[in-house]
């Protein structure tokens, strides 16, 4: 039997982050009130780690959600991890400081806990552009600059962590190797699910000491093919009592990363929450690696041809 998994992460620059995270939607999919209440009954059942971005324009929402539930008491500020994202219009350098405080004004906050590149695609999109129209490549910008002004946050206190999301592994390794490299990325966010085990770039940023995000745990916003109904997770979930949904976010949390739900409905949440009273046999865990196919739900087609494309 595998080791009992912590509900808890600690980061590289010794703070703690909840593995079970709630992920929020953009705004093109769920209105402004669903988004609200979806996000307070989270907060609700018990998830304290919660996901937004700018891009997802939900940040208002998001906000609000948060406030409620501050002023009923149930969570204080300091008992939450919030993450944001930095948009690729805002990856130049003297941009950076202007987006997050964005994200903070929106969210309500005075500071987030973890604030992320979102990609590694500098774009010249307008400032308020979040369609998903393709934008015009930005091949002046480097990533490696926005990442030092990334540091500056936190010298600032606007956030208390930073990291990068939908980098490859050559990207995290030229990062890593840049010079003048303050700040180590505390969390990388990536798409991982029984589908696209993510395997060698997971073992390498846990190698380098950052931790891993899942994103899209349950196969993305493509009706969870090949995951929620996959007869082989299903068949180790009857074993456990419990779903195939649940199988694959456990088998996440085993393999050492923190995993992001997503549903607007209040039994799915709950549900999604409901990992931490079993655990997989070391068997069964290779099961769940066996049903990989590489297959990636996220690739956006406004990002080909761009010179840091990730994939």
């Amino acid at each position: 039997m595998a080791e009992h998994t912590p509900m808890t992460m600690s980061l590289n620059n010794g703070l703690s982050m909840p593995a079970v995270g709630f992920g929020t939607f953009n705004k093109l999919v769920v209105n402004d009130r669903v988004m609200i209440d979806a996000v307070k009954t989270a907060i609700d059942v018990g998830f304290r780690h919660l996901d937004a971005a700018w891009y997802y324009n939900n940040e208002t929402d998001v906000g609000q959600a948060i406030k409620e539930k501050i002023q009923d008491k149930t969570v204080t500020r300091e008992e939450l991890f919030i993450t944001s994202k930095l948009w690729s219009n805002f990856m130049a350098p003297g941009r950076v400081e202007e987006a997050v405080r964005l994200s903070l004004e929106d969210l309500g906050v005075a500071y987030l806990d973890l604030y992320l590149v979102h990609w590694p695609t500098p774009t010249e999109d307008s400032p308020d552009d979040r369609t998903f129209s393709a934008p015009v490549h930005d091949h002046k910008i480097d990533y490696l600059d926005t990442w030092k002004a990334m540091e500056k946050l936190v010298e600032k206190g606007l956030v208390r962590s930073i990291g990068i999301s939908n980098f490859n592994l050559s990207q995290v390794e030229r990062l890593l190797n840049m010079d003048g490299l303050k700040i180590t990325p505390s969390n990388h966010q990536i798409e991982i699910h029984p589908l696209l085990n993510n395997k060698d770039l997971v073992q390498y940023c846990q190698s380098k000491g950052i931790s891993v995000t899942a994103y899209c745990p349950l196969g993305g916003m493509s009706g969870n093919v090949g995951i929620v109904n996959n007869p082989t997770l299903a068949a180790v979930g009857k074993k456990y009592g419990r779903s195939a949904a649940q199988v694959a976010l456990r088998w996440g949390l085993q393999r050492g990363y923190a995993v992001l739900t997503k549903s607007m409905k209040a039994e799915r949440i709950k549900h999604n929450f409901q990992l931490s009273d079993f655990e997989l046999s070391d068997e069964d865990m290779d099961v769940v690696y066996s049903v990989n196919s590489d297959t990636r739900m996220v690739v956006p087609a406004m990002f080909k041809g761009h010179r840091f494309c990730p994939f």
